[in-house]
């Protein structure tokens, strides 16, 4: 019997041993989970991706970076920061300013649905993959627009947005680079305008109070405490609030006041999950004028105001850069989130002082008069400016004019841009129209590709 006992006390041990290890392994899994991570070792053991950076980082599914410690080394993360505002000034953790440049991305969700399910024999999109964010930053970018439109939100399963949404943020840090997220409306949110007749806007841009309020929350309430989530944007362009005719002075002072309040609304909505957010708001007028702000500011705190500033902007709204934006980086922060001189057959061409020149040279008549019959038909505008263009390219001196505009504009909004230190991202980085974007569909640069990487690579933040 004696025998017996010391084989059945091996069995027990072992058993106990075997039982103790699965415990222990299980209650590591639960102090291991995301949540319970507070540490660079314990994200690694989490088998969670580490970072290439100096020193290295980890980051967890749920977006937070933990640096690696050593000896003697500094305890500032450089990748990625919660920025803020002061005065009229974005700025970093360690209190320095911060301009960001940068660029717009095409819609989203239909870009991540085509590339999963769009016919692949009419390819209308580059693929929405790794290399498309590498291409991004290979352009010198620090920072992305990533757009998302209320129809492709409201239309797409709500898993498969935040997947798209996710995944852009992922490949984004991969590369150092930061992001922030657009509602990207075009109309007037607080009383629904969206246009009239020819001048109705598409419905893929338009939405409700109640969806844009709802689309925050969910927004704010996934993103809170991703810091590579650097700012959130309301809406896109608000326009104004009245008819198809253009508003008087008077009248987009009072559309202001309601774009404020809706404003204030959507931000205390945002406010509730994320306290600390910081968010652009646009101007009127396609989010060109945000001179209102100086007189009635949004009132609350952490507000940077967002501006459009096109070629032909000024000349149409009858304000120069200082009075539509300008003057009110003197106060605030401003943004210039969306701007391009674009391919030759857009940009400058649509102001009434280039087109008058250049009638001098070619007959445009024709093509002028059918674009009235078009208004707001941004397909058909493309088509008749197409054909302007190819008229011009045979005259060389109007082809000079033309060319010397949009080197003079470029010059100018770059160097008024810099000098007064506001934060831009260029549109686009690709697009089925080739002309807007920065590359083709071979990635390689266009004209204006060229530029805003030269741009960007000559000013990088560090």
């Amino acid at each position: 019997m004696n025998k017996l006992i010391i084989p059945i006390i091996a069995v027990i041990i072992l058993v106990m041993g075997i039982g103790g290890y699965f415990v222990l392994q299980q209650f590591n899994l639960i102090s291991l989970s995301p949540q319970a991570i507070t540490t660079f070792e314990e994200c690694v053991k989490a088998d969670y991706p580490v970072l290439l950076t100096y020193p290295r980082q980890c980051k967890t599914p749920d977006g937070r970076f933990f640096k690696e410690e050593r000896p003697g080394s500094d305890k500032f993360v450089s990748y990625p920061q919660k920025f803020h505002v002061e005065g009229n000034k974005i700025v970093d953790e360690a209190g320095n300013e911060v301009v960001f440049r940068g660029v717009n991305i095409a819609g989203v969700i239909a870009h991540s649905y085509y590339t999963k399910f769009g016919d692949k024999s009419n390819e209308k999109y580059l693929p929405w993959d790794e290399n498309y964010f590498k291409q991004i930053s290979n352009l010198g970018t620090k920072i992305i627009r990533l757009n998302i439109l209320p129809g492709e939100f409201r239309e797409s399963p709500e898993d498969f947005s935040f997947k798209a949404i996710d995944q852009s943020i992922d490949w984004a840090s991969q590369y150092q680079m930061y992001v922030y997220i657009t509602y990207h409306g075009i109309g007037f949110p607080p009383t629904e305008y969206y246009g009239e007749g020819v001048w109705k806007i598409e419905e893929k841009y338009t939405a409700t109070r109640e969806e844009m309020l709802d689309y925050w929350d969910k927004i704010s309430k996934r993103y809170k405490d991703n810091k590579v989530v650097a700012f959130y944007e309301i809406y896109n362009e608000p326009t104004h609030s009245g008819s198809s005719g253009k508003p008087t002075q008077v009248e987009l002072e009072k559309d202001w006041l309601e774009w404020k309040k809706f404003s204030e609304e959507v931000i205390d909505v945002i406010r509730k999950n994320d306290p600390d957010a910081v968010i652009l708001v646009g101007g009127l007028n396609l989010a060109y004028d945000v001179s209102f702000a100086l007189k009635n500011p949004i009132e609350r705190g952490g507000i940077i105001y967002a501006t459009h500033p096109y070629p032909c902007k000024s000349e149409e709204h009858n304000k120069s850069w200082d009075e539509a934006f300008g003057n009110v980086k003197e106060k605030y922060p401003v943004f210039a989130t969306e701007f391009s001189v674009n391919g030759l057959e857009d940009g400058p061409i649509k102001c009434e002082s280039v087109q008058n020149e250049l009638r001098k040279l070619v007959y445009l008549e024709d093509l002028i008069e059918e674009a009235k019959s078009y208004p707001g038909d941004k397909q058909k505008e493309h088509e008749l400016f197409l054909k302007a263009t190819e008229r011009i390219k045979n005259n060389k001196t109007a082809f000079d004019y033309l060319i010397n505009v949009r080197e003079k504009y470029k010059k100018e909004i770059e160097e008024y841009l810099e000098d007064r230190k506001i934060s831009w991202t260029g549109f686009i980085f690709y697009s089925i129209y080739p002309e807007f974007s920065m590359v083709d569909g071979n990635y390689n640069l266009t004209e204006v590709g060229e530029w805003f990487k030269k741009w960007m690579r000559e000013k990088r933040i560090k």
